[in-house]
């Protein structure tokens, strides 16, 4: 069990370190900036984001109520 946890606490280490490095590299300062990306995002990227929005949201739900509950 503790072997877990601390592969658990690891990988949320390592997270945590690859999320700051990628900021100070990326120069994002703020809040504002880390939403917009700073701006630099281009229309396929966004494109891309919207269309994964869209379908996860209005698949998953009404495909819960399809599937048998196995205990």
């Amino acid at each position: 069990m503790t072997l877990e946890i601390l592969i658990i606490l690891l990988y949320l280490a390592a997270m945590l370190a690859i999320g700051f490095i990628v900021q100070r590299r990326s120069g994002v300062e703020t809040s504002k900036g880390y939403l917009v990306a700073n701006r630099n995002v281009g229309p396929l990227l966004i494109g891309g984001t919207l269309f994964a929005t869209f379908w996860g949201g209005g698949t998953l739900p009404g495909d819960a109520g399809e599937r048998p509950i196995i205990w």
